[in-house]
């Protein structure tokens, strides 16, 4: 019977999948990048237990992330090779990540789109109070020129 050795979360592994695993950690990037698809794949076919079997799957995309952290996802994925690549955690991570970013990026734009808006619908106002183009410009942060055109399209 295989020797097991407890991991930090109270899973158990055998210690020659443990072994590996440590290795791979302390790798330097460019020799991990070649262990990665060999380690799943062993991990695929060798472990039975498919518990097990998906934990240590899902441990060794932890620790793709955070030692390839600062590689393009692209870059991950070429890394990895994997034709199941959509049924990784480390995709739906990734995936998370970008959906994340891009609301983000949404989110900014229409806010700056809206308070633009709301700049420029101010301006005929502003006229009628009797402020300067100058004067509006300046209170609005807006340019002469973008004034000057907000005051014409009235």
């Amino acid at each position: 019977m295989k020797e097991l050795a407890k991991t930090m979360d109270g899973l158990f592994l055998p210690t020659d999948k443990t072994s590996d695993i440590v290795k791979f950690v302390v790798e330097s990037e460019d020799k991990a990048s070649k262990q990665i698809k060999p380690l799943i794949q062993r991990t695929r076919q060798e472990v039975k237990d498919e518990s097990l079997k998906i934990n240590l799957i899902e441990l060794i995309e932890k620790v793709i992330v955070y030692k390839f952290g600062n590689k393009q996802r692209q870059e991950l994925k070429k890394m990895l090779k994997l034709s199941d690549w959509k049924d990784t955690n480390l995709y739906h991570f990734l995936m998370e990540e970008v959906h994340k970013e891009v609301e983000q990026e949404i989110e900014e734009k229409v806010k700056h789109e809206v308070e633009e808006k709301v700049k420029l619908e101010s301006v005929p106002r502003l006229f009628k109070l009797g402020l300067t183009v100058e004067q509006i410009a300046q209170a609005l942060d807006l340019s002469i020129t973008t004034v000057r055109q907000a005051a014409d399209g009235q």
